[in-house]
């Protein structure tokens, strides 16, 4: 018996060691192109822009670099980033209102079409987004609303409960939860409404928090939908996901083969990941309890 303890030993100890040495390499493997990305932020133009590539750079240009980053005219961080924050607390609102009573209605007012409805949703989602773009587009085109100062085209459509994820994790949460608990509210005297915003919703928390998650990541790193409604030249109004493209434009003059300034490039790309670095961080614990509690019961 001995014997046979010791043998489960050995084997989970090296089933740990392979999977540590895994892990390792595969963390190598990803932290590579961010190691190239840090790397480039100390070279000058002519290392960025010379036919030899090279890991390491030849001198440190990184204070010279941020500080031309940084006081460039055109570039104005905290501005992009409110701008973003301002898209991201609208359309992170909007979906969490409109999705939400959309799976509670799911989950709780069952009828004989809920599941050919239910259904009928999740087709939306194998339809590609650029499909349904384009008469979003030409909607705002003709509201003169395509290049509104207040974003009203990027964050407008999570106002009608468009996100089809979340009114799924909604809906199974939201199976998950005893009716008694909606019932003891209306025995109060709360409506259905009200049982629902003071009792349901606030147990729906892994359920927000990773609303909450995705669109702030989504939000940050979203380019399409802001290049299709911010002018190009306005520098004012851009977002994040916009600030790089200003420095990889920096010296395209109209010719068909411009220089990249990289060095700059990197800078701004750093400076960028920066908040969501912070944002992942600090909510990396609520992250994974999210995502283990939403969606996973039915």
């Amino acid at each position: 018996m001995e014997q046979v303890k010791k043998f489960h030993r050995k084997h989970d100890l090296r089933g740990k060691i392979v999977n540590y040495v895994l892990l390792v390499l595969a963390s190598i493997f990803v932290l590579i192109p961010f190691f190239y990305l840090v790397m480039t932020c100390f070279k000058d133009l002519n290392e960025v822009t010379g036919s030899t590539v090279t890991l390491f750079p030849q001198g440190n240009h990184f204070l010279e670099n941020l500080s031309f980053v940084w006081n460039y005219e055109d570039y104005h961080f905290f501005r992009y980033f409110f701008n973003t924050m301002f898209i991201f607390v609208l359309k992170t609102v909007g979906i969490l209102l409109t999705c939400s009573l959309a799976g509670y209605a799911f989950a709780k007012f069952p009828c004989k079409l809920n599941s050919f409805m239910f259904t009928a949703f999740i087709a939306v989602l194998f339809l590609p987004g650029e499909l349904l773009n384009i008469p979003f587009y030409e909607i705002m085109v003709n509201l003169n609303l395509r290049y509104s100062p207040i974003y009203v085209p990027i964050w407008i459509g999570a106002w009608f409960g468009t996100d089809i994820t979340i009114i799924f994790l909604f809906r199974q949460y939201f199976f998950s939860i005893p009716d008694s608990l909606a019932e003891a509210a209306k025995i109060d005297g709360a409506n259905e409404f009200t049982a629902f915003l003071r009792v349901m919703l606030p147990l729906s928390r892994s359920v927000i928090v990773t609303t909450i998650i995705l669109y702030f990541v989504g939000t940050y790193n979203d380019v399409y939908g802001p290049s299709l409604y911010i002018r190009a030249n306005d520098y004012e109004h851009k977002v994040i996901a916009q600030s790089v493209g200003i420095f990889e434009n920096l010296y395209n003059y109209g010719s068909r083969d411009f220089i990249v300034p990289y060095h700059y490039v990197s800078i701004a790309t750093v400076i960028s990941i920066l908040p969501v670095l912070v944002f992942f961080f600090a909510a990396q614990k609520n992250f994974v309890e999210s995502l283990v509690g939403s969606g996973l019961k039915a």
